[in-house]
C-alpha cells in the first residue's frame, strides 16, 4: 500500500536492491552472480568482469570502454577499450607514481623508478620489426626511426623519412647510407 520493499528476489532468482527512493533498483544481483548498480550505468558480468557506461548518448551506449572521468576538468582522464588499447590524459608511470614529477618535455611516458634496474623491452616475432618511430603528424609514416630487424640482426637509424641514415649489421659494421 505505497510502501516498497528494499530487497526482494523476483521470479527469475534476481535480487534487486532500492536506495531511498522507489524510482528504480540501485543494484540487481541476477541468477547467474552478474550485477548491475546504479540504474544500470555499471555492471560486474558473471565472470567478474566490470564496465561503465558513462553516457546514454547514440554515439557511445556500449559497455565495452571504461572510462574515467574528471569532474574539475568536466573531461576523460582515462579510457580503456574493450579492444584492449587504452588512452590517457596526463603523464602515464609504469613502476612509478611520480611520473608528472619528471621533465615537462619528457614525462608522457615515464617507466621506472630510483629503486633497481629498469627497462622496456619491444617484443616482436623472429621475422618482425621492433620500432621506435618519432613522428610530428597523426599519421603512420616514419619520420625518424630506431628499427631492430630481426631478420637481419640489424639495427637501423631514419630520419626527416628518407629511409636509412645509419645501420649496424649483424657482425657489428656500421654502415652509413650515400
Amino acid at each position: 500500500s505505497g510502501a516498497f520493499q528494499a530487497s526482494r528476489t523476483d521470479g527469475d532468482g534476481n535480487h534487486v536492491f532500492r536506495g531511498g527512493n522507489a524510482s528504480g533498483y540501485n543494484c540487481v544481483i541476477t541468477a547467474a552472480g552478474a550485477a548491475t548498480f546504479a540504474g544500470g550505468k555499471t555492471r560486474i558480468n558473471s565472470t567478474g568482469a566490470f564496465s561503465a557506461l558513462v553516457t546514454n548518448s547514440t554515439a557511445v551506449n556500449t559497455y565495452d570502454t571504461f572510462h574515467i572521468y574528471n569532474t574539475d576538468t568536466n573531461g576523460y582522464t582515462a579510457r580503456i577499450n574493450g579492444d584492449g588499447s587504452a588512452s590517457f590524459a596526463g603523464s602515464v608511470g609504469i613502476g612509478t607514481a611520480l611520473a608528472s614529477s619528471q621533465g615537462a618535455n619528457f614525462n608522457n611516458l615515464v617507466v621506472g623508478n630510483t629503486s633497481g634496474n629498469n627497462g622496456i623491452t619491444v617484443l616482436t616475432g623472429s621475422g618482425n620489426d621492433g620500432i621506435i618511430n618519432f613522428n610530428n603528424a597523426n599519421d603512420s609514416d616514419l619520420t625518424g626511426y630506431l628499427i631492430y630487424e630481426h631478420s637481419t640482426d640489424s639495427l637501423r637509424f631514419g630520419t626527416a623519412g628518407t629511409g636509412d641514415k645509419v645501420r649496424i649489421d649483424s657482425s657489428g659494421n656500421l654502415l652509413f647510407s650515400q
